[in-house]
């Protein structure tokens, strides 16, 4: 599997089945996708980013963001990834 154009209807039925409400924000030259279920609101440039972010949430909570603790293992995997 690749980010490709035949992913972007599966990850919207992936997002649409677990309830939320999908909808398009914006003009052609800038267009947003957005998800909203209860209060929580995700927004990205397609489907696939949309339903990452949605699967972010769903594995880390509200608090999503990187903590200092978590900081040495991203480190420590940036370093062996971009070795040469």
């Amino acid at each position: 599997m690749a980010d490709a154009g035949n992913v972007r209807d599966p990850s919207l039925l992936a997002i649409l089945s677990k309830h939320y409400q999908v909808c398009v924000e914006g003009d052609d030259d800038c267009q947003v996708w957005v998800a909203v279920r209860g209060s929580n609101r995700f927004s990205a440039a397609d489907p696939l980013a949309l339903l990452g972010l949605i699967a972010l949430y769903e594995q880390r909570g509200a608090a999503w963001e990187l903590s200092d603790e978590e900081r040495p293992q991203l480190d420590a995997f940036y370093d062996q990834a971009f070795s040469e």
